[in-house]
């Protein structure tokens, strides 16, 4: 039996070493044999998805900031249009309490001539 486990053992070891030789290499400065390590086609495949995905989110990304930018321009107009009707309103206001002094002004000064006219 044991026999037997070393004959199996030798050519485990000797496919390790060919598994193990091809991933890492016979020596630290051999060149890479691209015929040994061809990608399968599944995986660029899932190369190229990967790419029209990222591609897809960088879109998206710059699709969702331009709206966010478009909105923020929309809200910056609402304001300033809500501030501009709050200034008429303002110019409105002040005018009325500048008629309003002119107003009481020439009442208050017919007051007083009538007042002289009246002692006199």
């Amino acid at each position: 039996m044991a026999k037997q486990f070393q004959k199996t053992s030798v050519q485990f070891d000797s496919d390790l070493d060919a598994i193990l030789d091809r991933v890492y290499g016979k020596k630290s400065d051999s060149t890479f044999d691209r015929s040994r390590a061809i990608i399968p086609q599944s995986f660029t495949r899932n190369d190229q998805g990967s790419k029209e995905l990222k591609e897809a989110l960088a879109e998206l990304r710059n699709r969702r900031e331009r709206a966010q930018g478009s909105m923020r321009l929309m809200r910056m107009q609402e304001e300033i249009d809500y501030l501009r009707e709050r200034i008429g309103l303002l110019r409105d206001l002040g005018d009325q309490i500048d008629h309003l002094r002119q107003r009481i002004a020439a009442e208050g000064d017919q007051g007083h001539s009538s007042m002289l006219s009246d002692a006199g």
